[in-house]
């Protein structure tokens, strides 16, 4: 009798490892990629700048959108600093 229960115990086992598995893997299974860059600059007289951007992302599993950090802080020539001045217009 005890072999039996052995046997058992190992298969209820392995029924709650697969049905643990089967929950959390397809869960995990998340990933994208950017399929194409695009940027358009112009660049004015007064040295401001109109630049444009078109990024097109490819997405596997459940997501809500990427984030774009624009850089604006860079480090100058001696120490000092520098701050670029963004004015973001819109954002489709």
């Amino acid at each position: 009798m005890l072999r039996l229960a052995r046997p058992a115990l190992w298969a209820r086992l392995a029924l709650g490892v697969a049905v643990v598995l089967a929950l959390v893997l397809p869960a995990a299974a998340r990933s994208w990629r950017i399929a194409n860059f695009d940027a358009a600059i112009d660049v004015h007289q007064d040295g401001s700048a109109f630049i444009t951007e078109r990024i097109t992302a490819v997405f596997t599993g459940q997501y809500n959108g990427i984030y774009r950090t624009i850089p604006i802080e860079y480090p100058g020539p001696r120490g000092a600093n520098y701050t670029l001045f963004v004015n973001v217009v819109s954002v489709k």
